[in-house]
């Protein structure tokens, strides 16, 4: 999955792509965010939180 842009939102919870929305990734592991920046602002940083919801039996 690859998410470009201001807002984190791949549009299978609202397609709304000015809002940040929940991301559901269900493939397996391991999860690895691979990130790139551009010279633009500098020192500003990025947070994320996730949440791993058990898998269902």
């Amino acid at each position: 999955m690859r998410l470009c842009g201001e807002r984190l939102n791949d549009a299978s919870v609202q397609i709304d792509f000015t809002r940040n929305y929940p991301v559901i990734d269900i493939s397996n592991g391991p999860f690895i965010i691979p990130v790139r920046t551009n010279s633009n602002t500098n020192g500003r940083g990025f947070r994320i939180d996730y949440q791993q919801n058990t898998c269902a039996s």
